[in-house]
């Protein structure tokens, strides 16, 4: 039950990511690094977060668990996104790093 729903919330993040940065008018490149980033980073964010709430907790508590569930999920999700836009660079490669430069 956890599994699918870290999935699920893992594709919506990447999305939600790009989605933004593109309305922040932010170059392709640049939003797909800000959503590999968004995606990727919240499994460590909440390990952390996780043993900060249950610091006398011996091993790691459920929020950690679901954490580093979350974690390992995310490379799952995260690699295909990665391929599907290295196959779209070639298109990219001469569009300016920051938009107006």
């Amino acid at each position: 039950m956890l599994g699918p729903l870290l999935i699920t919330f893992n594709v919506s993040l990447l999305v939600l990511a790009y989605g933004i940065s593109r309305l922040l008018q932010l170059t392709p490149a640049l939003a797909t690094a800000v959503s590999i980033e968004t995606a990727m980073q919240n499994a460590t964010l909440g390990i952390t977060i996780g043993t900060l709430i249950a610091m006398h907790s011996p091993g790691l508590t459920s929020f950690s668990l679901a954490a580093g569930v979350y974690g390992i999920t995310s490379y799952f999700v995260v690699l295909p996104f990665i391929f599907w836009r290295r196959r779209r660079a070639p298109l990219m490669q001469d569009a300016p790093v920051m938009p107006g430069r």
